[in-house]
């Protein structure tokens, strides 16, 4: 039994290491699991051709998981089989049977499934098989009323059964880019701004000056001087170093704008 076994996985290895779709590999697939998907059993009261419909519908929603990089069915490769040799590969029903499919043809998980009528009542069994370990990764069983309950409950039953063996489906982290960097702009300054200003300091500084000036000379030219007369004066330089004061921080303005 073991050598016909064996006969048949050196047979399966090309097929189970062919991608599931014609289209190359991406890097992101490469890094998933592959699995195998034993045909469906329907223990009592489904017919084969409704077991076999609901076989191919679960193999599709494996691949439609996009949780594995190869989804590898029965039927895939049972054409490439003869009978005796189909019976050797997929006849046995333990888990450490099928732990030893699975590692012969080289993939991480199993998947199996059985259906069956109990009562008036579809029992549908889901299991996942971790071929290294040789152990179940996750088992579900679910109960449904009648058969169009059962295959509109066929996607939700797959995915929980997958969700419990792989766990959640995280994004791979994609390395965080520096987006553009703004750039400050700043807008030139007109040059004749800060020369306007400067000349303006200026002029307040000088008109200041000429100011004090003039009331100085007048001052002297007094012979009998009074006593308005040195308050005139006084007031004359409190106002002249007033406007030369405010002369030369427009003056320093005016440098800035330049700078």
């Amino acid at each position: 039994m073991l050598g016909n076994l064996y006969l048949a996985l050196s047979l399966l290895v090309p097929v189970a290491l062919l991608p599931s779709t014609g289209g190359e590999q991406s890097p992101v697939d490469e890094e998933k699991p592959g699995i195998v998907a034993l045909d469906l059993v329907a223990v009592t009261g489904v017919k084969k051709g409704v077991a076999r419909l609901l076989n191919e519908a679960m193999l599709s929603r494996l691949k439609a998981s996009k949780r594995f990089s190869n989804v590898l069915g029965s039927s895939d490769f049972k054409a490439m089989l003869t009978l005796e040799q189909q019976k050797a590969a997929l006849g046995c029903d333990d888990d450490s049977c099928l732990a030893e499919l699975g590692g012969a043809l080289g993939v991480p998980f199993l998947f199996g499934a059985d259906v069956g009528v109990v009562g008036d009542r579809f029992l549908l069994n889901l299991k996942i098989l971790r071929v290294d370990e040789a152990t179940v990764a996750d088992r579900r069983t679910t109960i449904y009323a009648s058969e169009g309950e059962l295959l509109e409950g066929l996607d939700e039953a797959v995915d929980a059964v997958v969700l419990g063996a792989l766990g959640p489906d995280l994004p791979p982290s994609a390395p965080v880019a520096d987006g553009p960097k703004k750039r400050l702009e700043t807008k030139a300054r007109p040059p004749w701004l800060g020369l306007s200003t400067l000349i303006v300091g200026a002029g307040l500084s000088a008109g200041g000056w000429i100011y004090f000036t003039g009331e100085q000379d007048q001052f002297n030219t007094v012979g009998d001087r009074r006593i308005k007369d040195f308050e005139r004066l006084d007031e004359a330089e409190t106002a002249a170093n007033t406007m030369l004061g405010l002369g030369a921080a427009v003056m320093a303005l005016g440098g800035i704008l330049l700078w």
